[in-house]
């Protein structure tokens, strides 16, 4: 459905890291009538990775969990992991897959997509937050070429994987228009929200 697009942001990437959400006894996700979010997860995961050997044999698929399993004895180590598996493995693209469920009676449907990044709102009190708190100890900014180097560093990730995982985003929520279904739209998400460490060169 988004052929072209697809096309355009699959130039450079070799390795796509998926990751089945929760996972094991401790962290099933959410539920209904028997039905465990971990479950669905990672059908869809290895239905969409199968999908992907297929259709781009070049590139390879790395798992963070083929099986109903724990990958960490608390939240955070199991979270951790799934980053530490991405890393490792070097990966360009990193699709973290998830269900929810709510009651009936909310109106709540339809599927939405998350990318690493931050709200208007919250970029706006991060900045703050940066400018009030520069300590000299920690860089000086005061430094006009220091300053100039901090700024192109910063402004170069924003663009080079905020756009990307804007841009895959926005494919998939076109393919999902398309079938029929609702839309929820493209959240971003700081990274404090999620608690990991993610790929410093993935795109989310």
């Amino acid at each position: 459905a988004n052929g072209a697009g697809a096309e355009n942001i699959a130039r450079g990437v070799r390795v796509i890291v998926i990751d089945a959400g929760h996972g094991g006894p401790k962290f099933p996700g959410a539920h209904y009538r028997g039905i465990y979010e971990k479950d669905l997860n990672l059908k869809v995961a290895l239905k969409l990775g199968a999908l992907i050997e297929r259709e781009l044999p070049e590139v390879k698929v790395v798992y963070t969990r083929t099986a109903d399993r724990t990958l960490g004895a608390d939240l955070a180590a199991d979270l951790q992991a799934r980053a530490d598996i991405a890393n490792k493995a070097g990966g360009d693209l990193f699709i973290s897959i998830h269900a929810n469920a709510a009651p009936r009676a909310t109106g709540v449907r339809g599927v939405e997509t998350l990318i690493m990044g931050e709200s208007s709102k919250e970029q706006r009190y991060n900045e703050n937050a940066l400018f009030e708190n520069n300590r000299e100890d920690l860089i000086d900014m005061s430094d006009e070429r220091t300053a100039a180097i901090v700024r192109a560093y910063i402004q170069n990730l924003q663009f080079t994987y905020g756009e990307y995982s804007m841009a895959f985003a926005r494919c998939i929520q076109n393919s999902y228009l398309k079938a029929g279904r609702h839309s929820r739209g493209i959240k971003p998400q700081p990274v404090s929200y999620t608690h990991l460490t993610l790929p410093t060169n993935s795109r989310v």
